[in-house]
């Protein structure tokens, strides 16, 4: 099951946040099981997660790229 949440306020994204269990992305992503995971803007998931050169190197499919990608720029839940 997924669930979105939209907040206006930073703030409240950390309190909510914080009762969360500790998940990120995951290892398979190359990001660790982490809290701060979920804070984090596209940006930063995408840089943390070496995903082009992970590709690159032929580690994970084009088609599990072409899902990072999607799913860091909010078009897939």
């Amino acid at each position: 099951m997924q669930v979105l949440f939209a907040f206006n306020d930073r703030s409240i994204v950390k309190k909510v946040v914080s009762f969360l269990p500790r998940v990120g992305v995951g290892s398979r992503y190359g990001l660790p099981q982490q809290r701060r995971t979920s804070l984090a803007s596209p940006k930063q998931l995408f840089r943390s997660a070496n995903m082009i050169q992970r590709w690159q190197r032929r580690e994970i499919s084009n088609f599990e790229y072409l899902i990072y990608l999607n799913t860091i720029a909010g078009i897939i839940e």
